[in-house]
């Protein structure tokens, strides 16, 4: 078993330039289980677009490799981000099979704080007027996502007409403070430390983009 070693990660969360590995997360403790190197990667694409919070990532790698025992549905990945960042995605389809040129691994995952629409239910309410980080805390109470960095923007009190979740919760504290939100993990190098998300001012229209693993990062 591969047990991922820290000045790797050290190197995968301080650029996103130059990085050669996907890492592979145990769905039980989020230990790093394996990692994979770019060179095995055929084809990869992380499509994300705010307005509509969709945020997934499809790949095809090569099947014969030690990771491909760990590529099983609901493990985890991480992969850089623009900024350097790191962000965590949750297996939920994964094809093995041969073709002529030999074992693939197809796979697709959507991004882990997507599970936060299902993690609690928030009965409707009116909040006291508060600042976006009071906001946010109120929604990822309980929660093992925590707050990160949160632009002031002034107080706003959020009524709640009906049953609403965390996820929907930041969501609408993004739209009443105007602000962005940006999710992304954190580790020792062996494996997930905390989870985080942040309310930053936008820097401009965000149209959506898709990237390519190992070209765009």
């Amino acid at each position: 078993m591969f047990i991922g070693k820290p000045h790797i990660l050290d190197e995968l969360q301080g650029k996103s330039k130059d990085i050669n590995n996907l890492f592979i997360l145990d769905k039980q403790d989020d230990r790093i289980l394996s990692h994979i190197n770019k060179r095995y990667v055929i084809f990869n694409e992380h499509e994300q677009d705010l307005p509509t919070y969709r945020d997934m990532f499809r790949f095809t790698v090569l099947g014969d490799k030690t990771y491909a025992e760990y590529l099983v549905g609901r493990n985890g990945l991480i992969m850089p981000g623009e900024d350097g960042e790191l962000l965590e995605f949750r297996l939920y389809e994964v094809h093995k099979y041969r073709d002529l040129e030999g074992l693939k691994v197809d796979g697709y995952a959507l991004a882990t704080y997507l599970d936060l629409k299902n993690a609690r239910i928030i009965e409707p309410h009116t909040t006291s007027s508060e600042s976006a980080e009071w906001h946010a805390k109120q929604a990822l109470a309980g929660m093992e996502w925590q707050v990160g960095r949160v632009d002031f923007k002034g107080v706003r009190s959020i009524t709640f007409d009906n049953y609403t979740n965390p996820y929907d919760y930041l969501n609408r504290i993004a739209r009443e403070f105007d602000l962005e939100l940006r999710f992304y993990i954190k580790t020792d190098g062996s494996q997930v430390t905390g989870r985080y998300v942040d309310l930053i001012e936008r820097v401009g229209e965000w149209r959506g983009r898709t990237v390519e693993f190992g070209r765009d990062l």
